[in-house]
């Protein structure tokens, strides 16, 4: 019987040491999240600002000539800065 105690302690230490890591391995994990999230929406700015730099100047473009092509690619400027939303 007394074996049997200490198997059983030790079965529950290596179980809370078990536990132990999980939670470090679920931090880790979190950590990794938060970067990746950070990194897709950093990303996802970098476009916007550069689609909406091209959409200023299709625009400033049209307005000093204002002509079918130019209002084409003011179209066009316009429906890509709209696409990372």
């Amino acid at each position: 019987m007394k074996r049997f105690s200490y198997l059983l302690l030790a079965a529950v230490f290596v179980l809370l040491a078990g536990i132990a890591a999980a939670q470090d391995d679920v931090e880790g994990l979190k950590q990794a999240a938060i970067e990746t999230y950070a990194d897709i929406v950093f990303a996802s700015y970098e476009d916007s600002l550069e689609l909406a730099v091209e959409l200023h100047n299709a625009l400033t473009a049209f307005v000093d000539s204002p002509s079918e092509e130019t209002l084409a690619a003011a179209r066009e400027a316009w429906l890509a800065s709209n696409e990372p939303y």
